[in-house]
């Protein structure tokens, strides 16, 4: 993301269980790799930027194969639902 790029506010409602585990494994690490830890916005900015990598690389290819693969819905009526001809 660049540096300069404006950033839309998003209020993160979650169980105090997920909050808890989210703490957890952003301070995990202190002092290993990072003296402070990790910030909760950084490690959630990170989680969707790794989320949407593995979106785009196996889940898009699969969705675009099965929309090739497929024909389209043949129309259920012979007039293709129209009641009315002239």
């Amino acid at each position: 993301m660049p540096k300069k790029s404006k950033l839309i506010p998003y209020s993160l409602k979650l169980d105090e269980e997920l909050w808890n585990q989210i703490n957890k494994n952003r301070m995990s690490l202190v002092g290993v790799i990072n003296p402070q830890g990790i910030s909760k916005k950084d490690y959630i900015q990170d989680a969707l930027f790794a989320y949407n990598d593995y979106f785009e690389t196996k889940v898009m290819p699969k969705i675009k194969s099965v929309n090739q693969d497929i024909e389209p819905p043949l129309p259920f009526f012979a007039d293709n639902g129209l009641d009315v001809r002239w």
